[in-house]
């Protein structure tokens, strides 16, 4: 937030990994809804009250939602094991952007994406262990974001539901 202020908020999102869309609302705990967006390879902003207005957001906040439920852009590199037993694999999007995704001997995972070899931005899921039906423990119970590029910023992402829809 501005500042540098915190704030919670619940998210709605709506994805289709075979479509490569994305619907994704977010609201007050109140039930205000800030934003209200849709990405199908362009993002439409619906609704957006400030500072959730701007297509710089919208557009931070779908690349946010592919980099963690969509597989990476680009061409699979490398693979290998870590030395604490994570399986990698490398894609690379472009000259300068490289995207490693890690899962964890214990099924956690993490996704890096680095731009001219720096880490600008990171993925991390856990799994809820405390999940009790098939379809929550497919999900992770807990998402941490963190942006390095200016203006940076870290979301944690606590999953309330989640639902296969048919």
């Amino acid at each position: 937030m501005p500042g540098g202020r915190n704030a919670s908020v619940i998210g709605i999102t709506d994805i289709s990994s075979g479509l490569e869309t994305i619907h994704c609302i977010i609201m007050s705990i109140e039930g205000l809804v800030l934003f209200d967006g849709v990405y199908g390879g362009e993002v439409v902003i619906n609704r957006g009250i400030q500072p959730f207005d701007s297509k710089e957001f919208a557009k931070g906040l779908m690349s946010d939602i592919r980099m963690v439920f969509f597989r990476p852009v680009g061409e699979l590199t490398e693979t290998g094991i870590l030395s604490n037993g994570s399986h990698v694999c490398r894609y690379r999007k472009d000259p300068m952007t490289i995207v490693d995704v890690i899962i964890d001997p214990n099924h956690d995972w993490e996704i890096r994406q680095y731009r001219n070899g720096n880490l600008n931005r990171s993925v991390k899921a856990y799994l809820n262990e405390k999940a009790i039906d098939v379809v929550q423990k497919a999900f992770p119970g807990r998402i941490e974001i963190s942006v390095k590029e200016d203006p940076g910023y870290a979301l944690t992402l606590r999953l309330i539901r989640a639902e296969p829809l048919h």
